[in-house]
């Protein structure tokens, strides 16, 4: 049972040689990287497409937001946000 997963999702499998009815299933060292570079791709992109935004658009994009997350709209003339 536990082959077909090693197999189809990175994971090495080992059996116990002291009780063959045991196996060790660990992620692969490539697999143990996956998560990073799926979350650098998605960062890339959110990154890119907040960079395509005027100000105007950052300024609703934070406001729509902050009101979805139940926050106080924070003031656009904050120093914070007049960053460029």
């Amino acid at each position: 049972m536990a082959q077909p997963a090693a197999d189809a999702t990175k994971k090495d499998r080992e059996t116990d040689k002291s009780d063959r009815r045991v196996v060790k299933v660990s992620l692969t060292p490539s697999a143990k990287e996956l998560p990073r570079k799926i979350i650098s791709a998605y960062r890339d992109k959110i990154e890119h497409a907040l960079s395509m935004l005027n100000r105007g658009e950052c300024e609703k994009l934070i406001s729509y937001h902050e009101r979805r997350a139940g926050k106080q709209v924070i003031d656009a003339n904050d120093p914070v946000y007049n960053q460029q």
